[in-house]
């Protein structure tokens, strides 16, 4: 199962940095729970008004997360899995197969990265104390929608996500066997 290794290896290597850095600019800015990056700054200008199908919070539309998923991830995300791909014995093969790995790891990022911002919040205590006992109650309310699993909620890609990584990884796979 190299595809899986490989995966876990970049999707950790790429999501730690991220959440750690958004951990700092949050206390940075002393930003309250909840509350968008100044707009006033250049990194929380919003970059547009409506997000397509309520998807996310529009507040997390800002030039921040267009340079961090647009410029930053990408750019991480291509080196780390041409470096790591030494370390596993059936990397992905072909433009079809990495296409697929990048998308799945993209998707896997967007999950990762915002639970271990939660856990590093919690861990160091800033900048939120008890971020992932917030988390759980459903309180993090720049996620739009939230599962109700009976003792805890999250947001619903938490949940819906990981499925669809876990079809394209399949398919990567596949294509690359």
């Amino acid at each position: 199962m190299g595809i899986a290794k490989l995966y876990l290896f970049v999707l950790f290597s790429l999501s730690t940095p991220l959440a750690l850095f958004e951990c700092w600019g949050i206390t940075h800015f002393r930003i309250a729970w909840g509350q968008p990056l100044p707009q006033d700054t250049f990194w929380g200008k919003q970059i547009v008004v409506k997000v397509p199908w309520n998807a996310v919070d529009v507040r997390l539309a800002t030039r921040y997360h267009a340079f961090t998923f647009l410029v930053l991830f990408p750019v991480l995300l291509t080196t780390a899995s041409l470096f790591f791909k030494r370390w596993v014995a059936n990397p992905p093969q072909g433009w079809p197969a990495w296409t697929l790995f990048i998308v799945a790891c993209v998707a896997g990022n967007m999950v990762l990265e915002d639970f271990l911002y939660f856990v590093f919040s919690t861990i160091f205590g800033k900048p939120y104390p008890h971020a992932v006992s917030r988390l759980l109650r459903g309180e993090a309310n720049w996620h739009p929608r939230h599962l109700d699993l009976g003792y805890f909620k999250l947001p619903d890609f938490y949940v819906y996500l990981p499925f669809a990584i876990a079809i394209l990884l399949v398919a990567v796979w596949w294509l690359s066997r």
